[in-house]
């Protein structure tokens, strides 16, 4: 199958948190980054093809703001080949500013770490 990816992921050296912003409820944790989406480890399948409002908490000792506020819409969720007990969640970011596109870009030349 063609990867059809047109920017190269980043995997980050730190665990960061992604919540909903409606309910604060946690949803998982970023496994990896482009500047197009992120995937999130999460303990269940999510819906494909849905908008999500999120939250992410941002390495305080790296980046000036505390938290990252975005859109992201739901692409795909699979059975994590690691550990199967956990699903991996692709998102698509929705809407993103210039501000936020320089913010995700500081965020993976700052904590990542590989190219995959």
């Amino acid at each position: 199958m063609k990867d059809r990816r047109k920017d190269r992921r980043r995997q980050l050296y730190l665990y960061l948190k992604i919540y909903d912003k409606a309910t604060s409820a946690s949803l998982g944790n970023l496994v990896d980054i482009s500047t197009r989406g992120i995937m999130v480890l999460t303990e269940q399948p999510l819906p494909e093809n849905t908008l999500y409002h999120l939250r992410m908490v941002l390495p305080g000792n790296i980046m000036a703001q505390e938290e990252f506020i975005f859109d992201a819409v739901s692409r795909w969720s699979h059975i994590d080949t690691i550990n199967p007990e956990y699903f991996n969640t692709g998102f698509r970011f929705v809407g993103l500013s210039p501000a936020d596109e320089s913010l995700i870009e500081r965020l993976i030349e700052e904590v990542g770490f590989l190219d995959i």
